[in-house]
């Protein structure tokens, strides 16, 4: 590798069993191995070493995984450019450890980025605070950053009236993920419709209020493939970490969902392919939408969606891609019987329920964002 070769380490929540910081991190390291090549030698941080296998062995050659202590010691001091890839949502919302956790992570990487001199950088970053405490920790943050970028209007709002950093109004960059699953052109020809549901065991629910939401997602479920026989469900699993993932709300779903419509039931698992995840997600007629990246790449399918409001990034992202007031739902919704009513909807008046920004215009600000970010 020649001496002038620059070198970039991103650090994210990738190789966590997460298809959507996989995602983001598998289209970072594309954009910038493919814009600079032999100009770039990038480091990645990746908890698991599944994450490895959706590069070819070829398009190594210029990326270096590392998982260790040492691993990643040696790469921080290597590298010039510290980049966090996007994923965590900085912010002040849920559980007051959890927030002092993601502050932490951020701030302590800023400060020791900014004592060896390298230059900190956060690449279409999401944020949300509410509260002095929120902010305070912010504006420091950012002011450390040698460059910040943000995924949503309402982020870039908030870092624009609060700090006096410049920031670059990006998107989310697994948008700009590189695929050849193409969305399909015309009117499906198939008589059966499949829905995917997207669902998270969201971090501020207890036990029996996430007892209740199962309950009453079952029973519109239930209802729906009762009335109308052409229908299939499939839950999306896009997280399948043993611990935090998606699988024991899905599951406890699953179990009160009627023996005689079990067989109208299915379950998209992501099982560390991207590729793979994809080209099963594409094969959906319709998505409910409630994890982040399920509207992502509803958005980039151009799949109509029903979307569950159980986060702020959830709100700000169908306000900057224009879905339709109608298309959003939120816990009490649900527990009210309305999943019913909008599913129905959804099946049978599909285009009520797309977003209309141009494709196009997410993913040129989520490209610029980037190369704006880091230039060499």
């Amino acid at each position: 590798m020649k001496n002038n070769t620059k070198k970039v380490f991103i650090i994210g929540s990738t190789g966590k069993n997460n298809f959507g910081d996989d995602a983001i991190c598998f289209s970072l390291i594309n954009i910038l191995r493919n814009r600079f090549r032999s100009k770039l030698l990038l480091y990645v941080y990746t908890k698991n070493e599944y994450f490895k296998r959706n590069f070819e062995e070829k398009q190594n050659a210029h990326v270096r995984f590392v998982s260790t202590f040492t691993q990643i010691f040696k790469a921080f001091i290597k590298s010039e450019f510290i980049i966090i890839g996007g994923g965590d949502y900085v912010g002040d919302f849920g559980p007051f450890l959890h927030i002092i956790r993601t502050f932490g992570l951020f701030l302590s990487l800023a400060i020791l980025s900014k004592m060896l001199f390298k230059k900190f950088i956060m690449v279409n970053q999401g944020f949300h605070v509410s509260t002095r405490f929120g902010m305070a920790f912010t504006r420091l943050i950012i002011t450390l950053c040698y460059c910040t970028s943000v995924r949503d209007s309402s982020s870039f709002l908030l870092v624009s009236k609060y700090t006096c950093k410049k920031s670059l109004r990006g998107f989310d960059t697994a948008i700009l993920l590189e695929t050849d699953y193409q969305p399909r052109n015309g009117k499906s020809c198939q008589t059966v419709k499949n829905v995917g549901f997207s669902i998270t065991p969201s971090f501020y629910l207890d036990h029996q209020k996430k007892e209740l939401l199962a309950g009453a997602i079952a029973r519109d479920i239930n209802k729906i493939l009762d009335n109308i026989e052409k229908i299939n469900i499939y839950f999306l699993a896009f997280n399948t970490d043993p611990k935090e993932g998606d699988l024991s709300l899905i599951n406890l779903i699953r179990q009160k969902l009627n023996i005689n419509m079990q067989a109208r039931i299915g379950l998209i698992l992501y099982k560390h392919t991207i590729a793979h995840f994809l080209s099963q997600f594409q094969k959906l007629d319709a998505i409910i939408c409630c994890k982040y990246h399920s509207i992502i790449f509803s958005y980039l399918f151009k799949k109509p969606m029903i979307v569950i409001g159980y986060h702020p990034k959830n709100i700000a992202l169908i306000i900057d891609i224009d879905l339709p007031k109608r298309a959003f739902l939120s816990f009490e919704d649900i527990l009210s019987g309305k999943l019913y009513e909008m599913l129905l909807e959804l099946v049978n008046n599909p285009k009520q329920y797309e977003a209309k920004l141009p494709l196009y215009i997410a993913k040129r600000m989520a490209f610029s964002s980037v190369l704006n970010c880091i230039k060499l």
